[in-house]
């Protein structure tokens, strides 16, 4: 999918730290790049499926520290503004604009088989049983399990989960063979 945006530029590169929160950045999105464990088709533990979900909400500006999703948008709008091209023209209005953004469209990309893992996760806890459950996934993400537009919300939010088009198995198989 990001081989439509034309360039796409790595937040990372350059940089002696890490940017915060996101890693890639084009004319039509923004998302945060995560790998966490290279499996062998094993299934992910509860404790990777939390760090994913909770790296996601901070993604969509829902989750963590709120200072530092503030000094990221306003950093993006910075970068958006001095660098005219390569970012959605939404970030470089204004901090709050970028953080409008950020919400309605940041995106999460992982390995193919963590995608479908996270998002079946996010899916079954938006749709329980448990009303107290389904609520409180609901509000982490910022859907309002009442509305009469629940269940497209909840798609469009979990349709910002993509795959890399590579499995973790693979990513380690690759890994293997470059240290070998």
């Amino acid at each position: 999918m990001m081989q439509s945006d034309g360039q796409v530029k790595d937040l990372n590169a350059g940089s002696a730290a890490n940017f915060p929160i996101y890693d890639i950045v084009s004319d039509q999105r923004v998302a945060s790049v995560k790998c966490k464990g290279l499996f062998d088709g094993g299934r992910l533990s509860d404790s990777t499926l939390n760090a994913y979900i909770r790296d996601f909400e901070e993604a969509i500006g829902r989750g963590g520290d709120q200072s530092k999703f503030q000094a990221v948008a306003q950093e993006l709008c910075n970068k958006a503004k001095a660098e005219a091209s390569g970012y959605p023209p939404e970030l470089a209005i204004s901090r709050e604009k970028a953080e409008d953004y950020l919400r309605a469209k940041a995106e999460t990309w992982l390995p193919d088989d963590h995608a479908k893992a996270i998002s079946e996760e996010l899916y079954r806890r938006l749709t329980s049983d448990d009303p107290i459950e389904r609520e409180v996934a609901a509000s982490r993400l910022g859907l309002d399990f009442h509305s009469p537009t629940y269940e497209s919300d909840m798609q469009a939010m979990l349709a910002r989960i993509h795959g890399l088009g590579i499995k973790s198995s693979e990513i380690k198989s690759l890994l293997d063979q470059y240290f070998e």
